[in-house]
């Protein structure tokens, strides 16, 4: 099976690390960036158009790699038509093992499995990780929510469902630093994402605040330690797109 990723990216400090995580892992994976900032803008990515009175969300991300100009963005119309799963994985969602794409395709050597990935928190798969068999990626009416103002993919999962496929969850488990791991394969910073490094005036403010109590700040600390661990480890050379 081929497998392409298609990643929607609106910090480009945060998805080059997602990417190179992806390259070290599951290099076989072909990763396609859909830049919702400019700063994530390159050879191997999309620009999706902003939404009337916003920024692009993930969902919208999604519907636009669906139906790309065909007069403009040839290469990744191949890239999405010619795979047999099409994964979709947030620019905060770091690759953490060499078993996770033997995992996912052991997961879709099941006929009867529609798509797989992190178990979700309102609808039963997450966006941050979620991979679709490409004709049901195809067929689906839309990757909004079920629920308002959350852009979960829950309908497209509902409707998934109604196919007669099933659903299958990998659970998370919230490691010793404070994020979420998923069956050692990946792991998701998740809400109030540190895009790039503060000044240490500001990050000596926030352990201040930590300090006092502040749940908030406390979990910017986590998640800005986690960015500069991945940071360290990954070799951001092989990122360039």
């Amino acid at each position: 099976m081929t497998v392409t990723a298609l990643i929607p990216a609106h910090s480009r400090p945060l998805m080059e690390i997602a990417v190179a995580s992806l390259r070290r892992h599951a290099p076989t994976i072909r990763p396609l960036v859909l830049a919702t900032h400019p700063s994530c803008v390159g050879v191997l990515s999309v620009t999706v158009p902003a939404l009337p009175g916003g920024a692009a969300n993930h969902a919208h991300a999604l519907q636009y790699a669906r139906q790309l100009p065909r007069d403009r963005e040839g290469y990744a119309i191949t890239m999405i038509r010619g795979a047999d799963i099409i994964i979709c994985l947030d620019d905060d969602t770091m690759i953490l093992s060499d078993q996770f794409l033997p995992t996912l395709l052991r997961a879709f050597e099941d006929p009867k499995v529609g798509a797989w990935g992190a178990a979700g928190i309102r609808d039963p798969l997450h966006p941050s990780c979620i991979a679709f068999r490409r004709e049901l990626f195809d067929r689906v009416t839309t990757f909004e929510s079920a629920l308002p103002d959350h852009d979960t993919t829950g309908l497209a999962q509902a409707e998934i469902q109604t196919l007669g496929y099933r659903l299958v969850a990998v659970p998370a488990v919230r490691s010793a630093d404070g994020w979420d791991v998923f069956g050692d394969l990946w792991a998701h910073l998740g809400g109030g994402v540190i895009h790039a490094p503060v000044s240490p005036l500001r990050r000596a403010w926030r352990h201040l605040k930590a300090a006092a109590g502040s749940e908030a700040a406390r979990d910017l600390i986590v998640k800005a330690k986690m960015r500069e661990r991945w940071l360290d480890h990954y070799d951001l050379s092989s990122t360039r797109l």
